[in-house]
């Protein structure tokens, strides 16, 4: 048990209930949603690369924050130290459970050039004329 833990007992009548009579110590859970699913599994040296990140309604927060990269705003989302509430939190919208992808995120932010070649997130461009085609030939009336 730790001094979070403890107080958390002390302050939360039914968390002291539930230890009493289960022994079990209350759990200091680390946020989670689909954007921080999305961010922890790009690599710390590549999450510097994607600059300017607006978390907004379009990612599941409400309101909009502008970060100078996505490692900033994966730190605003998760913080290192423990608690029992995150500020994020608050601002989290519970009802979001579309999955994101790399691909949302390059619509919120400044993506570097090796980062979209590297996901593939080129928009490919139809073309409007095709090449003409020399196998058959067509006589104008």
């Amino acid at each position: 048990m730790n001094s979070r833990q403890l107080n958390q007992l002390l302050k939360s009548p039914v968390a002291m209930q539930r230890y009493m009579t289960t022994g079990q110590l209350p759990v200091m859970a680390k946020p989670d949603s689909p954007l921080i699913r999305v961010l922890a599994s790009i690599p710390p040296s590549e999450l510097l690369l994607i600059k300017a990140l607006k978390v907004s309604p379009s990612l599941g927060y409400t309101g909009s924050r502008v970060f100078a990269n996505a490692a900033q705003a994966l730190n605003w989302l998760r913080p290192s130290y423990s608690a029992l509430h995150y500020p994020s939190q608050s601002w989290q919208d519970r009802r979001f459970y579309r999955e994101l992808t790399i691909a949302d995120l390059m619509e919120n932010a400044k993506l570097e050039p090796y980062l979209i070649k590297k996901y593939k997130l080129e928009k490919e461009e139809p073309e409007n004329d095709p090449e003409p085609s020399f196998n058959s030939f067509t006589v104008p009336a």
